[in-house]
């Protein structure tokens, strides 16, 4: 795994500014090929390229953990419609000419305005950090007024809209046909998305012909953007920067007949703050090249120096009133002004008794530069004898012709604005100097040459003076500790004896130091490292350093966290962590954290920093060691730091995470109260990504959640979220979320005087197993509407109480399920059933059989709009309860309002059936305001057969939770629960029995001390 970053190809002495980058990641590259004249269907290799970029994008944006390149041939590549457009979601993918010198052209469509309204053509998202675009060539429309015919953008669209951070432009070409007529808005190339997006965007070697007029902006930056080694042709402007966004460099340019060069119509509230503007050319006609605008901006020193300025009004021009907050400094710069022009334009009346705009600390020395005048505009005439108040003048040089240049025509030439040393000797024999501090590191200026570039024959007359750092390359031989990395560093400019120290950390001390430019460090244990680098030249002093723009990310693939142990671990065996959050942390892919159980050792979770987060595939979670289960306790107060907080989070971007062998407490009032340790809308376990497991786990609430909580105890809001102890994040509009997530030998305990825990909620394809709810309230609540298998197996819900305990149907959920195995038990007198069904229907692929359920007062409760269901209900026993007022019958219907014809809460002409059930019900099968309305048939839509009603509720083994033989029927019960009885197979597999099938229910012997 090596990366190298190498900040600018142009000259040396041009490369002000370098980044230092260093990256870990997988091994390999991942390389598609596409072909404008290739045939549709290609699969992105060499061989059978895609005949689009989108395509191979759409491909690219599959590939994780390693970088990709998408080859792009020559040819023309047209963008019609948004079916065109792409979005790229991953990072480090390039998109590059197969032949560099000969550039393929991506054509946008002189109307695509028209066919998407404000385009944007390449969305580079937030995930997709170090994405790169080289030697591509963009040509667009656009035609007088915002909405007229021959718009390629509109008024807001963007070529490249970046949120992304670290990319980089190299070697394009953007060419414009047509012009707009007005400022119409903010159709631009390559725009930063934000103030904090895009930072540290790179834009070198491009070229930008005939770019728009008003305010339609070829790129605009936010943070630390680096723009070098680009020409700007003919374009309405050059950058415009976010407010506040701070650093950067527009560095070596060539700007040649564009209006309003740089910052025209920014809103310029300390934009460029610590920035560079240097070593560029500008050839303009009449008008300024820098303008200071407002009252805030640039406080922060911006420096303007070894600039070339032909033909302009003003190099500097300060607007609007109030202006007098910044200090730049301006040094070095060749100023040729327009014959009515000037070198610094002063248009603010300074106010507070001042007579400048410019701060003190301010400079304009070491420049050459003819004009009529120094300063002009309408302040200097207000205060012409006191001017120089907080700009200081001095050391310039006022020519009286202006000179030659070698290359006035060709801006690609490197002698495009060239001084000839041998007749202008100026140029190398002044001598002056000035020093002060940027950023807090010292700076010096003892040039000897002005403008943008020095001349041909001239050696650099201070060693040291153009020290820089090239580039810094990292290679890991794995991300898996221990790790080792082997690190090299390039360094130019005329340097002499360089020191190189290495901070292989980041924590500010140097491990390392000597004249060597390689290193070799072994990370012995995970973490997320921050490697530094600094260079000191003995000849000048000067001192280089840099640090990693992110992390080197090292991992573990056993992570041991113990929360007796010592502080300082690092996760190892022999040194733990204490923080389960940590240790998740440090977990590789496919890893494993391994947490010490036991009742001598708390894991507290109050405040963010406890918060679990898994960031890596396949990671398991697991109580370790002989003492049991890992207890994890909810402070009662967590929801008033963090509110409605998920203890652990499982994202969307991780995949089979598996917990284990944990043991959660959380406390539970209304939701406003101190000691809500979820809040109304938090969770212990949050799911969002495919295919987790919760197996062996244990959640208890202390304290009782109070009426004031509404539905959102167990039902999602529109953001899809709602309290539970096990949650997934589906809801109807994506139900995707958390899809086959496993909750399996679990055992849900709440209070036993309320009954108010909401157990789960479960998206799609969800398997519940071998779970005990006890004292529960809400034990599940499905997606809405959801279509795909669901299997609930093999649970036990005890002293549960409240619609929905069992299996609620509101819209649908249950498609699909199957629903068997299950003991439904229940306190005498309580009015519950063991399936609610509401509004839609279950269809006949809902299989509800060979379940027990024991003083319900009734198996189903059919309630508004119910007619459309037809389930198939099969070798289940029911034992009502005759204590009930409700527990008369098996079903209970309160549906009065039936579809025309349909006087049946079951679906007519359906499959549906209850067949070969046995049930104690003192009033048989159907009850309940439906069966008083005229015309009512259970029957008719329902095949009712084979079934048995009993005389008198059933013996069973054990009524104790705790035994295996839970509510199994004694044999003294009769043949109908042995081999032999008339019921045949035809309905699967276990004709010979009914009700919760012995060895099938969950095993409790270990658990069920924990009842209370």
């Amino acid at each position: 795994m090596t990366t190298t970053f190498r900040p600018n190809n142009a000259p040396l002495r041009r490369a002000l500014a370098s980044a230092l980058l260093l990256a870990s990641g997988f091994a390999g590259a991942a390389d598609f090929h596409v072909d404008a004249s290739a045939a549709a269907g290609g699969d992105g290799s060499q061989a059978a390229p895609f005949a689009t970029i989108k395509d191979a994008v759409d491909a690219a944006n599959l590939v994780t953990g390693e970088p990709s390149t998408i080859h792009v041939a020559p040819g023309t590549y047209p963008i019609a419609s948004a079916g065109d457009f792409a979005t790229v979601s991953v990072p480090d993918l390039t998109i590059a000419a197969a032949v560099p010198s000969d550039k393929p052209v991506v054509a946008l469509d002189a109307d695509l305005s028209a066919a998407a309204n404000n385009p944007v053509v390449f969305a580079i998202a937030g995930a997709a950090s170090r994405f790169e675009a080289d030697n591509l060539r963009f040509t667009y429309s656009y035609t007088v007024g915002k909405n007229a015919a021959g718009n390629s953008f509109g008024p807001g669209g963007r070529l490249f809209s970046v949120a992304a951070n670290d990319c980089v432009f190299d070697g394009c070409e953007f060419v414009q046909t047509g012009t707009t007529g007005k400022d119409w808005g903010e159709g631009g190339l390559i725009y930063a998305n934000g103030r904090s997006k895009g930072d540290r965007l790179v834009i070198r070697n491009c070229t930008f012909a005939g770019v728009g007029s008003g305010t339609v902006r070829p790129i605009k930056i936010a943070n630390d953007a680096q723009i070098v080694g680009n020409i700007f042709d003919s374009c309405s402007g050059c950058f415009t920067v976010y407010q506040y966004s701070s650093g950067g460099y527009f560095v070596s340019n060539r700007v040649v007949s564009c209006t309003n060069p740089i910052f025209a119509n920014g809103d310029n509230f300390e934009e460029l703050k610590y920035g560079e503007i240097a070593y560029n050319v500008f050839v303009s006609s009449d008008i300024p090249v820098f303008r200071k605008r407002n009252n805030v901006g640039y406080a922060k020193q911006p420096r303007f120096h070894h600039n070339t300025v032909v033909g302009c009004s003003g190099f500097v021009q300060v607007d609007e009133v109030n202006s007098i907050s910044w200090t730049p400094w301006i040094f070095d710069n060749l100023v040729i002004a327009y014959p009515s022009g000037c070198v610094i334009r002063e248009n603010a009346t300074a106010l507070d008794n001042r007579t400048s705009s410019f701060l003190d600390g301010s400079f304009f020395t070491g420049n050459a530069w003819l004009a009529p005048t120094l300063v002009a505009g309408t302040a200097p005439e207000n205060f012409p004898d006191a001017y120089s108040l907080g700009l200081a003048v001095s050391n310039n040089l006022a020519l009286s012709a202006a000179p030659e240049f070698l290359d006035t025509t060709d801006a690609a030439s490197t002698n495009f604005y060239r001084l000839n040393a041998t007749r202008y000797p100026w140029v190398r024999t002044t001598a002056r100097g000035a020093s002060g501090t940027i950023d807090r590191q010292a700076v010096s200026h003892p040039a000897t040459y002005v403008g943008a570039v020095e001349p041909l024959d001239a050696a650099p007359a201070h060693p040291g003076e153009f020290f820089e750092l090239l580039n810094l390359t990292s290679a890991l031989s794995t991300n898996i500790a221990p790790a080792a990395a082997s690190f090299a560093v390039e360094y130019g400019g005329n340097a002499g004896s360089v020191t190189v120290e290495w901070d292989f950390d980041g924590d500010g001390s140097f491990e390392r130091s000597g004249a060597a430019t390689t290193a070799q460090w072994t990370y012995a244990a995970g973490g997320d490292f921050l490697p530094r680098v600094r260079l000191t030249d003995a000849g000048t002093g000067r001192t280089i350093a840099g640090g990693a723009t992110y992390p080197l990310r090292i991992r573990l693939l056993d992570v041991f966290v113990d929360a007796n142990a010592a502080a300082g671990g690092n996760g190892t065996a022999a040194a733990p962590l204490r923080s389960i959050a940590r240790g998740v942390e440090l977990c590789a892919s496919h890893g494993t954290v391994h947490v010490r159980g036991g009742d001598d050792r708390t894991y507290e979770i109050a405040t963010a920093d406890d918060l679990v987060v898994v960031l890596e595939p396949c990671v398991t979670i697991a109580g370790q060691g002989a003492d049991g289960r890992a207890r994890i306790v909810v402070a009662p107060t967590l929801h008033s730091e963090v509110p409605d907080p998920s203890v652990v989070q499982i994202p969307r971007t991780t995949s089979h995470t598996t917990l284990r062998g944990l043991d959660f407490t959380y406390y539970g009032s209304g939701v406003s109260a101190a000691d809500a340790s979820l809040g109304e809308r938090g969770r212990c376990i949050d799911v969002q990504g495919y295919y987790a497991t919760v197996d062996d786990c244990v959640f208890r609430q202390s304290g009782n959640y109070t009426k004031a909580n509404g539905s959102r105890l167990y039902k999602a809001d529109a953001d899809g979220v709602g309290h539970a102890a096990i949650a997934t994040r589906a809801r109807e509009s994506d139900r995707s979320n958390g899809q086959h997530l496993t909750v399996s030998r679990c055992r849900f305990l709440g209070e036993s005087d309320d009954r108010s825990m909401s157990a789960t909620r479960l998206g799609e394809y969800a398997t519940l197993s071998e779970n005990v709810f006890s004292n529960c309230c809400y034990v599940l609540w499905a997606v809405k509407s959801s279509d795909k298998p669901f299997l609930i197996e093999s649970n036990v819900l005890y002293r549960c109480k409240t619609v929905p305990t069992g299996i609620y149907g509101s819209y649908n959920e249950f498609q699909n399920a199957e629903i068997r195995f299950n003991v439904f038990w229940c306190d005498s007198g309580d009015a519950v059933p063991f399936l609610t069904k509401n509004y839609h229907g279950l269809s006949s692929s809902v299989l509800i059989h060979h379940n027990t359920i024991v003083n319900a007062s009734h198996f189903a409760e059919i309630v508004a709009g119910s007619f459309s269901w037809h389930p198939r209900i099969f070798d289940n026993l029911f034992v009502l309860d005759p204590a009930s007022e409700d527990g008369l019958t098996v079903f209970k219907n309160n549906q009065t309002s039936f579809a025309s014809g349909c006087f049946s809460s079951f679906k007519t002409g359906s499959d549906g059936c209850l067949r070969n059930n046995a049930w104690f019900a003192t009033n048989g099968i159907s009850g309940g305001p439906a069966t008083l309305v005229a015309g009512y048939d259970l029957s008719a839509g329902c095949m009712i057969t084979n079934n048995i009603a009993l005389a008198a509720p059933p013996a069973f083994v054990s009524t104790k939770i705790d035994s295996p033989n839970f509510c199994r029927p004694a044999p003294r019960n009769g043949d109908w629960v042995g081999p032999g009885y008339a019921w045949t197979g035809e309905d699967g597999e276990y004709a010979d029995w009914i009700g919760a099938k012995p060895g099938k229910i969950a095993s409790l012997t270990r658990t069920m001390l924990l009842i209370r």
